[in-house]
């Protein structure tokens, strides 16, 4: 998928209008990020966006097939945010016993990022962090969220079943570490 910028935030535009659009849709549909979307829809999206034909979500309804093509954006990357090449540091950073030590050694990785994986990264964990305040509602815990996204965000480089399959809790724990403290990483309060 092609990335037009939206020149004030240095966001991909796809990224800021599906946040946008699931930041007021979202967070009390039940089953956001986990239900698919019309998978019609999202293709559609897809080939507007590579084509550079702007789409206003505001007048999708389909608050799943938004969703998924966040994801596919994600999935589609040739890097992912959280880069192949901190792929074990990632990994080596998280201990589910000590927490404030897995804090603070993610915040020395989250410094490391390119400024642009680190803002989509930002938008998307608050858009995450807004929907779990709805979680009885929408029952996407951090943790549901997590086993959605984080498959998507981070990924290892030579992209082993194996490896993939080994890591895959502790990839979600990477995750849900920034859904769950979102303020601790990010610096701002939940909306």
């Amino acid at each position: 998928m092609k990335h037009p910028m939206n020149r004030f935030k240095d966001i991909p535009i796809i990224v800021s209008n599906a946040v946008n659009y699931l930041s007021i849709h979202g967070p009390k549909t039940e089953g956001i990020f986990r239900l698919s979307g019309k998978m019609q829809t999202i293709e559609e999206i897809k080939t507007s966006y590579d084509r550079g034909v702007p789409i206003d979500f505001q007048n999708e309804t389909e608050v799943h097939a938004i969703a998924g093509i966040l994801k596919l954006y994600l999935r589609e990357l040739p890097d992912p945010l959280l880069c192949f090449s901190s792929y074990k540091q990632w990994i080596e950073s998280y201990c589910p016993t000590d927490i404030e030590g897995t804090k603070h050694k993610m915040k020395v990785l989250l410094g490391q990022l390119p400024t642009i994986n680190r803002n989509i990264l930002a938008l998307l964990m608050r858009l995450c962090a807004a929907i779990t305040v709805h979680s009885a509602e929408n029952k996407m815990t951090f943790s549901n969220l997590a086993i959605c996204l984080a498959p998507n965000i981070l990924k290892a480089p030579d992209e082993s079943l194996t490896l993939a399959l080994m890591d895959a809790g502790t990839v979600n724990g990477v995750v849900a570490m920034f859904i769950q403290y979102y303020v601790d990483f990010f610096g701002e309060e939940r909306t």
